[in-house]
């Protein structure tokens, strides 16, 4: 039961920040001077935090880890592929130049890699073994 709590608050606070986002809220001056990229990430992590104080949370969380496929966990990681978006606001002028040297672009091929690494598991060609 304290993953599906765990699972329902963060479901929440989902939720109410996209709401937040359509109405405009993260856009204002007031909102924006307070650099939210900083706390706004801040309150799921608490909240996953605090989840991991409780037991029923922290076994849980552990069932749902070892009960799943580690191909799952490498496509999980091929979602970074989307960061060549980045590179091409970068190309176009819209991106800070350090951010996308720095992020995009170890992102992007970090991404392409896990997808290799994806195709290679699901072909039965190399195993991803669980220690």
């Amino acid at each position: 039961t304290g993953v599906y709590a765990l699972c329902a608050t963060m479901t929440v606070w989902a939720i109410i920040a996209t709401l937040m986002a359509n109405k405009g809220w993260f856009s204002s001056d007031a909102v924006l001077k307070s650099f939210p990229g900083f706390w706004i990430p801040a309150l799921p992590l608490t909240i996953v935090g605090l989840g991991m104080c409780f037991e029923d949370v922290r076994s849980g969380l552990v069932r749902i880890v070892q009960w799943t496929h580690p191909a799952y966990f490498v496509g999980l990681q091929c979602v970074r592929i989307l960061a060549i978006e980045s590179l091409v606001k970068w190309y176009q002028g819209l991106f800070p130049p350090i951010l996308a040297k720095f992020v995009a672009i170890p992102d992007t091929i970090f991404g392409f890699s896990a997808w290799v690494m994806l195709m290679l598991e699901l072909s039965e060609d190399v195993t991803v073994s669980r220690q």
